[in-house]
Parts: C-alpha cells; sequence; structure tokens
C-alpha cells in the first residue's frame, strides 16, 4: 500500500487549522470581545489624531485633565470593527459608560446604522444621559434592534423608560415637577394629578409686580406618540395663583407632551412648540 495516504492527511488536517470556521468564514463579524477590546484601550488612552482634521475643531473634556476633538472622535467611531447588525448591542452598552467621550464614540458608531436622522444630532445634548436626544437615539436603536430581531441583552436598556404604556402614566407623573434651568428669568412648575394638569409660571427671583401666570386643564385622554404621553386637556383655561376664575373655554385645548427619562426626570413641552423643557421631581 502506497505510504501517501498519511502524509496527505497531515497535510489536509493543517490546512483545515488555517481555515477560519462559522461566520468568520463566510466573512462575518468578528466576536464583539473585538469591540469591547477596542473601547477598553480608549478608555484608557484615545488614539492619537492622524491628520489636521482630527487635531482641529471643537474640544470637550472627557475626564478631568483629557480632552478631545469632536473630530478625533468622530473619526475613532467610524474605525471600530463593526460589521453587521449583531455587533450593534454592544455599542449601546459603551454608549451608557461614565465618560463623555467614550459615549460619543459609540453613539458616532451607532446613529448612521440605525437609521436616526443625523440633522438632529446637537452636542453636547447627544451624549447627555439626562437630555432627551440621546434617550431619543437609544429608543430608536431598541426600535431598530425589535424590527430587525437582533439579539440583545433586554438589561441593556435598563432605566430608560423606552417603553410608555398608558396605564402607567400617572404612577410616572403624578406629583409636582420643576424646571431644571438654571439661569433663565423664569421657571416653569408642572403639577399632574388624576384629573388635571396645572402648569405655573413664576418671575426668578420673585417680582411682586409680575404674579405668578397659571394655566390648568382636566385631562381629557392621553395617548403614546413616538415613546411620549401625549396629553390633551379638556379645555383651555388661564389663572392666576388663587386658580381659576371664570367659565372654561371649550376651544383652544391644551395638549401636553411628556417624556420620562428617569424616575424624577422628565422633559415637556406645550402644543406643537419644537422647544422641550427640562423637569425635576
Amino acid at each position: 500500500m502506497p505510504r501517501t495516504f498519511p502524509t496527505c492527511l497531515a497535510v489536509f488536517t493543517s490546512y483545515a487549522l488555517l481555515v477560519p470556521s462559522g461566520a468568520a468564514r463566510a466573512g462575518g463579524p468578528p466576536p464583539p470581545s473585538a469591540i469591547d477590546a477596542t473601547f477598553e484601550r480608549y478608555v484608557q488612552q484615545l488614539p492619537a489624531p492622524v491628520d489636521l482634521s482630527d487635531s482641529n475643531g471643537i474640544s470637550t473634556e472627557c475626564k478631568p485633565g483629557q480632552y478631545a476633538t469632536y473630530n478625533l472622535l468622530a473619526s475613532a467611531g467610524a474605525k471600530l470593527p463593526v460589521h453587521g447588525d449583531a455587533d450593534l448591542p454592544v455599542l449601546v452598552k459603551w454608549a451608557r459608560h461614565s465618560d463623555l467621550c467614550i459615549r460619543q464614540i459609540a453613539l458616532e458608531a451607532l446613529v448612521p446604522k440605525i437609521g436616526f436622522d443625523r440633522n438632529k444630532l446637537v452636542v453636547p445634548s447627544m451624549h447627555d444621559p439626562e437630555h432627551y436626544l440621546f434617550h431619543d437615539i437609544l429608543a430608536t436603536a431598541k426600535a431598530y434592534f425589535d424590527a430587525k430581531h437582533v439579539a440583545y441583552d433586554p438589561r441593556l436598556f435598563d432605566g430608560l423608560m423606552i417603553s410608555p404604556h398608558v396605564g402607567e402614566f400617572h404612577a410616572r407623573f403624578d406629583g409636582t415637577w420643576i424646571e431644571d434651568a438654571p439661569g433663565k428669568g423664569f421657571q416653569e412648575v408642572v403639577e399632574i394629578t388624576n384629573d388635571q394638569v396645572r402648569v405655573t409660571t413664576k418671575d426668578v427671583p420673585a417680582d411682586p409686580s409680575w404674579p405668578d401666570d397659571t394655566q390648568t386643564t382636566e385631562i381629557k385622554d392621553i395617548a403614546i406618540d413616538d415613546g411620549q404621553y401625549v396629553v390633551t386637556g379638556r379645555w383651555s383655561a388661564e389663572s392666576n395663583a388663587a386658580g381659576y376664575r371664570g367659565d372654561k373655554q371649550v376651544p383652544g385645548q391644551f395638549v401636553f407632551r411628556f417624556w420620562a427619562i428617569g424616575e424624577h426626570l422628565m422633559w415637556a413641552k406645550t402644543g406643537n412648540s419644537p422647544y422641550w423643557n427640562k423637569f425635576r421631581r
């Protein structure tokens, strides 16, 4: 019997060990650990600028004593080893990191993949965990994952309150909310009860010549739209601090939008206003 068979088997075995298996052989993405390893390096030290663009432009302080340009952070995000939808959940994990520059890098990589409108992006709002824009990006990511059947750990979105239900409105919002807007000349206070929304505008500091202005309405309807609670008032009524006096006005119903960001943090706006205001309870 020829003695070449064992030699051929050995050659075949050696070759097989060199050929990657599974997704790697098919040109699929590397395991998530490749992205994690990159971020772990970035946590220790951000990549050095490779050109003038990386070195110029608006800068931010990542952590005490460490600065980076937004151009550099965008460049770092574009270079992450992201090859498909299966890699995106790990970006959400790093988008919730304590270092704002790490968050920005992760968001730079995530946003183009989930169909989020880049025209809505603003810094530093997009990487501020208390801002509605940051919240909107992650809510869009979850909706994308669910639509595309991307597997992810459900704990990935813990605490974000991005799956609202009408029946939870009062549990989430009843109480007194104070506008968080240092430096403004007035401050809004929103009071929500089982049947009423009351918005009071106060001068800061208080000025007796400008009494508080209060708008009150009973709640007619509560709905969900794009992850936000939409509350339609039964009437439109203006009053002073003592409360409404006079007939209720049927036309011009109040419409409020409330966006829960956390247990004691929300953003709110009235009517068709494009401006959200931040409130704490």
